[in-house]
Parts: C-alpha cells; sequence; structure tokens
C-alpha cells in the first residue's frame, strides 16, 4: 500500500502544475513526551505562530518516517505540519486504534499547539488507508476537537476486513490477529471493538471520506464498501445513500456524474450537515494535491 502513495502522488502532482514537490527539504525529526515513552514524529514547523496544524498518520505497515508530498506541500502553504509514530507499524497490540494510539495522537497533538504555537481552533487530521483507518477512531475517541478530518481509502470494519484478507491472501489478516489476539486465535469481538464503525458516534467537526471505485478489485487493499457504510453510519435517516445506489457503488454499474476531481472521473457524491463523501475513478490512492486543496478551502486560509 505504501508505494502507491509515491507512485500515484507523483503522477497526479504533475498532472495538475504542483511544482518542485521531489525537491522539497526533508521533515525534521523530533521526540515528544509520552506517557508510554517517547514518541518520534516527523514534520515542519510552520514560519509563523497562529497557523493551521495537520496531523498525517502513516499507513498500516509504516511508522512516522513515511514519506508523504502532503508535508512539503503543507509547509509551502504555510501549515504547520506533524507526522506522529502513534505505536508505529499496525501489527502488534499496541496498534490498531489501541489506547496508546489514541493517547499518542493526543500527546503529538499537544505537542505541537505548545511547542509550536498552532492555532488551537484549527486542527486538521489526514490519512490514507490506515491511517485513514486511524483518523476515524481518532475522530470519536480523541481529546482534540478537530476543524476537519480527510479519509481516504478507510477501513472501517476490522472484523470484515480481517476476512477480505485472508480470502486475498495477504498480509493483513495475519496483522489484525497479532493486533488482536497476539495469536492465531480469532477475537471478532476485539476486532470490532478497534473498528470505527462499531464505535459510539460524537460529531468531531467537518469528516470527508474518499474512496476509488475500483478498490478491493483487481489486487486493491481495501473494498469501497468500508466507506459507504462508515458514512450511512455516522449521518441522518434522511442522508443516507439509498440501499440500490449502494449495491450499484459495490459492483461499478453507476454512471459517471460529468464531475471531475482532478483528471479523475466523479462516481458518486453525497453531502450531508456532518459528512461528505466522494467515490472516483480510481484504486487505492491518496492525492496530496486534493488532500491541499481541501485544507486551503476548509481553513479559509489564503
Amino acid at each position: 500500500m505504501t508505494k502507491i502513495i509515491t507512485i500515484f502522488a507523483v503522477c497526479f502532482i504533475l498532472a495538475l502544475g504542483v511544482a518542485h514537490a521531489e525537491s522539497a527539504n526533508p521533515p525534521s525529526e523530533y521526540t515528544i513526551p509520552s506517557k508510554y515513552g517517547a514518541q518520534k514524529a516527523s514534520g515542519y514547523k510552520a514560519e509563523q505562530e497562529g497557523r493551521p496544524l495537520v496531523v498525517n498518520l502513516h499507513t498500516w505497515d509504516y511508522d512516522y518516517t513515511q514519506q508523504n508530498p502532503l508535508g512539503y506541500l503543507a509547509f509551502d502553504k504555510g501549515f504547520n505540519y506533524i507526522h506522529p509514530d502513534f505505536q508505529g507499524k499496525s501489527n502488534h497490540p499496541d496498534a490498531c486504534l489501541s489506547d496508546k494510539v489514541i493517547t499518542n495522537i493526543d500527546e503529538a497533538i499537544d505537542w505541537a499547539l505548545e511547542n509550536w504555537k498552532a492555532d488551537p481552533e484549527k486542527i486538521y487530521l489526514v490519512g490514507f488507508s490506515g491511517g485513514a483507518y486511524t483518523a476515524l477512531g481518532y475522530y470519536f475517541k480523541g481529546k482534540h476537537k478537530l476543524a476537519g478530518t480527510f479519509a481516504w481509502a478507510p477501513i472501517s470494519d476490522l472484523e470484515r476486513w480481517f476476512y477480505e484478507s485472508l480470502y486475498r491472501r495477504n498480509q493483513y489478516a495475519k496483522d489484525i490477529l497479532e493486533c488482536t489476539s497476539g495469536s492465531d486465535e480469532i477475537l471478532e469481538e476485539e476486532m470490532k471493538r478497534r473498528s470505527p464503525l462499531y464505535m459510539e458516534y460524537r460529531e468531531n467537526g467537518p469528516l470527508k471520506l474518499y474512496a476509488g471505485s475500483d478498490d478491493g478489485m483487481d489486487g486493491n487493499s481495501v473494498p469501497i464498501s468500508h466507506s459507504l457504510e462508515f458514512y450511512n453510519k455516522i449521518v441522518a435517516q434522511e442522508h443516507r445513500i439509498p440501499d440500490e445506489t449502494l449495491r450499484s457503488l459495490l459492483v461499478r454499474g453507476v454512471p459517471k456524474t460529468g464531475k471531475m476531481m482532478g483528471n479523475r472521473d466523479i462516481f458518486y457524491e453525497a453531502i450531508a450537515p456532518n459528512a461528505q463523501i466522494l467515490i472516483y475513478h480510481g484504486g487505492h490512492e491518496f492525492f496530496p494535491d486534493i488532500a491541499l486543496r481541501d485544507l486551503i478551502e476548509t481553513s479559509g486560509e489564503p
């Protein structure tokens, strides 16, 4: 999953004309105090105080050292940007939306607010794949009020993703067992406890979900059902995606809307007072340019 960030992000940056992201200065490395021992993070401090804070969450099988062009793009626009470790790779009990993960993210935000004098009213959470899974969990459980959460190709149901991964014979089924039981024992209730889909809902600022129409198919990792069902869970009945539309989206049986996201066709869009979802023509992908656009529009920053 991690290679897709680089390959598709760079292609999309070039397609939209965002120059020089590949020649950015590397992020600085920081050590953040934690009740569980020091936590590592990488990031960029804004040149001015009182600027927004972007919290980018690493993917499932990576840690804070994962490279992402969003960091430089956000810094170039004057945002603070932090990429915390929050227990590293998702293959042990302290990962996978454990209490330690939530606390680590809280601590990283606390540290950036204090040391960088970031704006506490403009905290933005961005995640792709396993990072989006963590973003949805933090949305419900974190202590900080968020000004925007952007989840790309999120995993929302760990139990279902376990069986989906088992069917695909990839590493993620084993990782989930390592997170939830530390053995070969299948603890479905523990998988549900660590799944955003089953967490108690609380509204925590604007939330936007992105998913590629072909994700979960042809070797892609996370079926779009994870995004669709999560959206329907958190919006009011009158804003839910109709069952017929859900079925059509799952089998790619919908026409193009005529709208575009960059150079990608949009197949479906829904907007509720508390959330949005956008299904575009693509696979398991994250586009830093679109993420940056969302940050600029949501924050109202020039």
